[in-house]
């Protein structure tokens, strides 16, 4: 860029025309080199900005599913065994109370309520899945029990399905 203004301004005599004329031209060109750059220069920050942007936004969105995964753990608990445990300590029992065979009216109550709600808390686990939990409890038996401790506290069922298992051509 320095090689520009190789002609030294003060050895231009005034009837020297075209030299003045070279000058003003290579002026013209560098200034134009220099918008040129300057030109660039903004593309390129512009799309370093707009990479820092979307950068900046897939790591919002990847702390956003992180914190959702956790409020969501927090929310449904670790697992169906914790649901047992919180469960058995809410009524003064051991989980071995619930998962064992005793049918007293106080333990088989609070064993449809631990039923129920990790089928409320854990909608991907079947009937027979939650009944081995219970010491392979049937899964009649589950239903029985999610059925009958929502009508005595008066909340909704559970959804019965994780997945719709009807035929493509019944859905529709």
């Amino acid at each position: 860029m320095c090689n520009v203004l190789a002609i030294d301004p003060s050895e231009i005599k005034p009837t020297d025309r075209g030299a003045r004329a070279r000058i003003e031209e290579a002026g013209k060109r560098y200034a134009r080199r220099l918008e040129d750059a300057a030109k660039l220069r903004c593309l390129e920050l512009a799309r370093v900005e707009a990479a820092q942007k979307a950068i900046e936004q897939e790591a919002a969105f990847k702390l956003a599913v992180v914190v959702a995964k956790y409020r969501m753990v927090e929310v449904l608990g670790a697992s169906p065994k914790n649901v047992i445990r919180e469960i058995a300590e809410k009524h003064g029992l051991t989980p071995a109370h619930l998962t064992g065979a005793q049918r007293t009216a106080f333990i088989a109550h609070a064993r449809q309520e631990a039923m129920f709600e990790i089928r409320r808390r854990h909608p991907a686990l079947s009937l027979p899945q939650i009944g081995k939990l219970f010491g392979d409890k049937d899964h009649t038996t589950v239903l029985h029990a999610i059925r009958t401790h929502a009508e005595r506290s008066g909340q909704e069922l559970p959804a019965s399905n994780y997945y719709d298992r009807r035929p493509k051509w019944v859905r529709g």
